[in-house]
């Protein structure tokens, strides 16, 4: 969902509070971050049921994270006396191809979020020059260190650690031929058959492929979990048979 980052890993930094989102900085805009902005955290989806006879309630676990909301309230400063004008071109900023983007914090520097903004917003006029604008972010609830973006280059028997309390479900690159076996920790973590050239496997959107082919039937499917993942803590990968490189994108993560 959020492969778009290579060119958006490293927010920059400035002095005062500020956001990356579609590709612009909120200060670029005439934006700056109102102090009252808190932290927000999503709610796990959990139904509470009641049973006759029985005091209190049940709680069914629905084993996902609820999307939630993220405001960020916002002060406009503009370079001209038309505080509406400015605010309509941050709605089109904002507004312009509605999907799920990364979204950056400069308070929260070491991870990105995947946001949509989509709701119309109200400006209250303070000064001729100034309005508030409050920004609500709807949010996916796992957000994604900046670090385990990067492809990393493994060697046979590399350890990678996993700082999370989250398994992560990485992007695997391989180049080689054959039958391949990965294992981490020991255990079987990959095993490919009749590898042509090259074989890429995606743990997030469970899928394998070789370039635009699909290649779902060169990769063991009984294994558990089916699709290879890092352990929080320290991973160790080795391998056996013919495979000449191996690039991992870890894509570490984390609850918001």
């Amino acid at each position: 969902m959020l492969e778009p980052w290579v060119d958006q890993l490293e927010i920059k930094q400035y002095e005062r509070a500020h956001f990356l989102y579609g590709g612009r900085y909120s200060h670029e805009m005439g934006l700056s971050i109102s102090a009252d902005t808190t932290q927000t955290s999503p709610e796990y989806d959990v139904e509470f049921q009641e049973v006759a006879g029985k005091d209190g309630d049940m709680a069914m676990d629905n084993k996902r994270l609820k999307p939630f909301v993220y405001p960020i309230r916002t002060m406009l400063q503009t370079e001209t006396e038309d505080v509406h004008r400015a605010a309509s071109e941050i709605s089109r900023w904002l507004k312009r191809d509605v999907r799920y983007k990364p979204l950056q914090l400069s308070w929260d520097s070491g991870y990105i979020y995947s946001a949509i903004f989509y709701e119309q917003f109200d400006i209250e006029d303070l000064l001729p020059k100034f309005g508030r604008i409050p920004l609500n972010f709807k949010c996916h609830p796992i957000k994604y260190a900046v670090a385990g973006q990067r492809k990393m280059t493994f060697t046979n028997g590399m350890s990678v650690h996993n700082p999370e309390d989250r398994t992560a479900k990485p992007l695997i690159e391989i180049t080689g031929s054959g039958n391949i076996t990965l294992k981490k920790n020991g255990a079987n973590w990959l095993i490919l058959t009749a590898v042509d050239g090259s074989i890429t496997i995606d743990a997030k959107t469970m899928s394998v492929y070789k370039g635009t082919a699909k290649a779902f039937d060169k990769m063991n499917a009984n294994l558990k979990p089916m699709f290879p993942v890092f352990s929080p803590g320290d991973n160790v990968i080795t391998w056996t048979g013919n495979m000449t490189k191996l690039e991992i994108t870890p894509r570490w993560e984390a609850i918001v």
